[in-house]
């Protein structure tokens, strides 16, 4: 399994004194302490920390592909950053892989094999099928989201949110 990056490291050591309770630990770690980045939720960090994110999401997606995607299809694609179901789930997933194996006992990794690993690589599967695997496939729901967000069709849901809160 790919190694975080060091400034990945370093987010995760400043998350696990968060979590511990110990207060004199957390006093000068940070100027608002709730706002340490949090690697799984790459909004949530700095242009250079995200920027080591997304390249260890890709050593990981490499990884996951070469072990554990026997048929081709499915794995993750190629054009995995351009999915934003993909870009949200996979910096997740190598995180609670990071953590599995650095645990102190096995369960975790287990867990991650048995249930994480395998409900995410279903997701994958059923929403890109075989569509991008050879090459990128554009959002096939594209106009159905453009016909969600229209501006008339989003008056008429508030005025039915006016009606109901009346």
């Amino acid at each position: 399994f790919p190694q975080p990056p060091s400034r990945v490291i370093e987010a995760f050591k400043r998350l696990r004194v968060l979590g511990s309770g110990d207060l004199g630990a957390v006093v000068g770690l940070e100027k608002e302490p709730g706002h340490v980045p949090r690697p799984w939720d790459p909004a949530t960090c700095d242009d250079e920390l995200r920027l080591d994110v997304w390249t260890w999401c890709d050593e990981v997606a490499s990884w996951i592909n070469r072990e554990f995607a026997w048929r081709g299809f499915t794995g993750i694609p190629p054009c995995w950053p351009r999915h934003p179901y993909l870009a949200h789930e996979l910096p997740l997933l190598a995180c609670m892989r990071h953590v599995a194996g650095e645990a102190k006992e096995p369960r975790l990794l287990e867990e991650w094999m048995r249930l994480i690993l395998p409900a995410f690589m279903e997701r994958t599967a059923a929403r890109t099928g075989e569509g991008c695997h050879n090459e990128h496939t554009e959002w096939p729901g594209a106009a159905a989201f453009h016909r969600f967000v229209d501006k008339d069709v989003v008056a008429a849901r508030e005025g039915l949110f006016g009606v109901d809160a009346k």
